[in-house]
Formats: C-alpha cells, structure tokens, sequence
C-alpha cells in the first residue's frame, strides 16, 4: 500500500468513493425453496422439532437444510443464520408473520402399529408392561419392544410422556381406554412349565422342603433346587409360599393331587451313610507319616 502511493497508483478519490466494509460483504447464498422455507420458520423461532410438525417433513431433512442454511451462510447456530439472512436480505418480513407462534406440540403424529396402539392405550389404562403381556397374552420381551418403538416414535422416555405426548396427538381413543378393566398384579400370563416342575409344585403346595421332595419323588436336591429356580423365574417370585400363590392364582394347580400327596413326615431326607474309622490296636503309636507302597 505505501509503494503504491509512493508511486502514485492510487486516486485517493476513488479510496473515499468506497463505502466502509462491514462483515456482512459475503455475497447472498443461494438457498432452495426448502431451505428458504425452514429459514423463515427458524426466524419465527420455530425449533427443528416444531419446523418438522409444521412442514409434515422429518426431522433428519430439517436438520440437513439447516446444515446446509449454516453453511452457505457461514453461521453455527440458528441466531447467526437468521441474522445473516437478515444482513443479505434473504428473508420476508411478511412471511415470518404469517407463520404461527410455535407450540409444543407440532411434531406429526407417529405412524404407529395396531400392536403399539394396543400397547399404547393398555399404557393409558395404567397397566406395567408386565400386566400388559398378560392382558394381550404376549410376552414381557414383545410389549417392551412396542414401548421403545413409542417412545422413539413420539420423543417420550416415560409412559406418562408417551401416553400425554399421544393424548395431543389425537392418538389415543378414550371409549377403548375406558372399556380395558382395571389392571391387577396377577395379569401375567400363565407360565408354561414342564412335567418335573408341575409335579415339584404340586409337592410344594403340599408343603414338601426340597430334602423332602427329593426323597419323595426319587430324585436328587440338585435337580430338586433347578426345578425350584426355573419356576420361580417363570412365575415371577423368590419364595416358595409365594410360587404357589400365584401358582394358584393362574390355575396351575390341581388340589385333588395335592389331596392326593401324603403329609410330608420330617424325617423324610435320607440319612447320609456314617463312615467307620478304624481303631488302632492298643499299645500302638499313630504315624505322622504314611508308608510308601514299594
């Protein structure tokens, strides 16, 4: 710059006939109808969410022209976009006031499956998702999947978030949630247990211990114990009082066999064999060793 007046290559008229720069000299970004679209609901202070509810687009494709709205403008954040599209003229007042205030709820309405609606609703009733594996004669694993799906698909991570969320989207049908009866603990479905677990049931509602339906049923504890664990993880319980409770509760028993089963006596566990130690003959010293066999 100096060399150049040095030489007087410069007209100091034409250097005062330039404006001052400003940061905002960046040429205006060419924007598709999309991404123009999406400016003018962010300066609306629209979120992505809202934007996707109102535009009945995904919220994936908000998100990649709101990328591209950054990057065309050089901004990292919604604030920045909108005033750089302020600075290069690249929005209508007159749009941004005809866009509605945003609310909370203009997210579209998930496309859910007649399973989910069928959860969703047994949600709205106020069942567990154990109670609803029951009541639909599913299992736990398949109502669990339903609700991760809802959640995913309406933005909650609770059942009540899911179930309001629904209720503002017109999801939910309030003579179907009313016409589901009252849920109860005992809804889960009936477990499916083998001919050995059955019959070691039956001898524990007939009050057998373990010991005792081992020596009855000519079995050992060990398979005695198995049998006890898979049908307390079937039934849902820790105890035996309480495996027989719902046992009952489901109709798993039938009290004309446990009629059938003898009062279990207390002596009943077989007696462990006692071991005979041989006696030393008199006069003679025990050996701190043994002998090697030659």
């Amino acid at each position: 710059m100096t060399k150049a007046h040095s030489h007087q290559l410069l007209d100091q008229n034409v250097i005062d006939a330039i404006p001052a720069p400003t940061a905002d000299l960046r040429p205006p970004a060419r924007l598709t109808e999309g991404e123009k679209q999406v400016l003018h609901y962010t300066a609306a202070r629209y979120s992505p969410d809202q934007i996707a509810g109102a535009t009945n687009s995904t919220l994936h494709a908000i998100r990649i022209h709101l990328g591209r709205i950054y990057g065309k403008l050089g901004g990292q954040t919604p604030d920045e976009a909108v005033t750089k599209a302020h600075s290069h003229q690249l929005l209508e007042q007159t749009v941004i006031d005809a866009i509605p205030a945003p609310t909370a709820d203009l997210r579209p309405p998930a496309r859910l499956t007649e399973g989910e609606k069928q959860v969703l609703h047994y949600t709205a009733a106020g069942y567990s998702p154990d109670q609803i594996a029951g009541a639909t004669d599913s299992t736990l694993n398949a109502i669990q999947l339903h609700l991760s799906h809802i959640y995913g698909k309406l933005g909650g991570q609770t059942p009540d978030e899911a179930v309001a969320k629904a209720h503002s989207h017109q999801l939910l049908e309030q003579n179907v949630i009313d016409a589901i009866p009252a849920p109860t603990a005992d809804l889960r479905p009936p477990a499916r247990l083998t001919k050995g677990e059955k019959q070691v049931l039956h001898y524990t509602a007939a009050g057998y211990n373990p010991d005792q339906i081992a020596d009855a049923t000519d079995s050992n504890r060990h398979a005695i114990q198995r049998h006890l664990g898979r049908i307390y993880g079937n039934l849902g319980v820790l105890t035996a009082d309480e495996a027989v409770v719902k046992a009952h509760s489901h109709q798993l028993l039938d009290q004309t066999v446990i009629d059938a089963i003898p009062a279990p006596p207390a002596d009943l566990a077989p007696a462990r064999p006692v071991r005979k130690r041989r006696l030393a003959p008199a006069g003679s010293r025990p050996s701190g060793k043994r002998r090697r066999r030659k």
